[in-house]
């Protein structure tokens, strides 16, 4: 029996290993999970299962706090997703600076005659209870794809829009991020990124799951994969706070970086009123009060795009790297394989 234990734990420990990198799709949905394994360098997480009506979280945890554990199917690790191409303007999917009239789709665009517009788009958004439908699946979204035909798959892109002082790899096309920093602005700090490591993770805004329960259930496919890859509800941010947010909304979770929750919400609300989505009451009330801190708070434009090949701010050089196969046509090398359903 003591052999037998032994032996399970050693195989745990095998797959928790680093270089095996495991992030979770929408855990919770439909009853049941998918998890995907890849070798890259960054954790993608669209939430789990949770949410403001059923089981809240701290709306403010504290930025030294762990990350609070929740089950994984098969006592799989949690984990990244593909490693990233290129980089746009980092400011691509918030408000413009005055005088700005949000032309460029690789910058954060909301023109100024916009201000205030984030309470009133929020008044839009109809108020119903969440439905918890069954069918939710991860692959319904997507993640990853090449869908704006840019020729980088989503995951690069992410990287190469919100990193700075980037390093491209050579051979990519101008697609795969081999380094940079963030500026993370879940939690307020900055951190350096290199190809490989496991520290940042590229978050959805609205969370999958929140979005099944909220009205995506009934979405076509080109819908769910445009939402999926949607650079409005993309941000590259700390792992470890990704798996703190888990799926919870507005109500549940809001980032550690108090400073960040009207830009946050404000995104939030534009996600949910371009998709047709709908908000929870206790939803609306936490996002009200988030706007009661910033009254002038711009609603967020929902047509940006994703930066182009070989752009990013700060691009210092292409790393002399080898890249693999992969790499080559602007993918990561480390193609998600998903594991077996439940």
């Amino acid at each position: 029996m003591i052999s037998a234990v032994a032996a399970r734990s050693t195989r745990i420990r095998a797959v928790s290993l680093p270089v095996i990198i495991v992030f979770t799709l929408l855990s919770g949905c439909a009853g049941g999970s998918v998890t995907q394994v890849a070798g890259s360098e960054v954790a993608w997480s669209t939430g789990g299962g949770g949410s403001a009506d059923s089981d809240p979280v701290p709306s403010r945890p504290a930025a030294s706090a762990a990350p609070a554990s929740r089950p994984r199917p098969h006592d799989a690790p949690e984990a990244p997703a593909n490693s990233g191409p290129d980089v746009s303007a980092q400011n691509e999917a918030k408000p413009a600076a005055d005088g700005e009239d949000g032309s460029d789709s690789s910058q954060r665009s909301v023109s100024t005659a916009d201000l205030g517009a984030a309470r009133s788009m929020l008044e839009e958004l109809a108020v119903k209870v969440k439905e918890h439908r069954t069918g939710c699946d991860s692959d319904l979204f997507d993640w990853a794809s090449d869908v704006d035909d840019n020729g980088c798959d989503t995951h690069n892109d992410a990287l190469r829009r919100d990193l700075k002082d980037l390093e491209i790899e050579a051979g990519t096309n101008g697609c795969v991020v081999a380094a940079g920093d963030l500026d993370d602005d879940y939690l307020g700090e900055s951190s350096a990124f290199e190809r490989g490591s496991a520290n940042l993770g590229i978050d959805l805004i609205v969370s999958g799951s929140n979005a099944w329960q909220t009205g995506a259930s009934s979405m076509s496919v080109d819908e769910l994969q445009e939402f999926g890859n949607d650079p409005l509800n993309l941000l590259t941010v700390s792992a470890k706070v990704i798996r703190q947010k888990s799926s919870g909304d507005a109500a549940a979770w809001l980032p550690p970086n108090e400073d960040f929750h009207c830009e946050y919400v404000s995104r939030q609300i534009a996600v949910k009123h371009k998709y047709g989505l709908w908000v929870a009451a206790a939803e609306k009330d936490a996002m009200e009060a988030a706007l009661d801190t910033c009254a002038d708070q711009p609603a967020f434009t929902k047509a940006v795009a994703w930066p182009e090949p070989g752009e990013g701010e700060s691009v210092k050089a292409e790393s002399a790297t080898t890249p693999t196969d992969g790499d080559a046509d602007g993918s990561t090398g480390d193609s998600s394989t998903a594991a077996p359903k439940d």
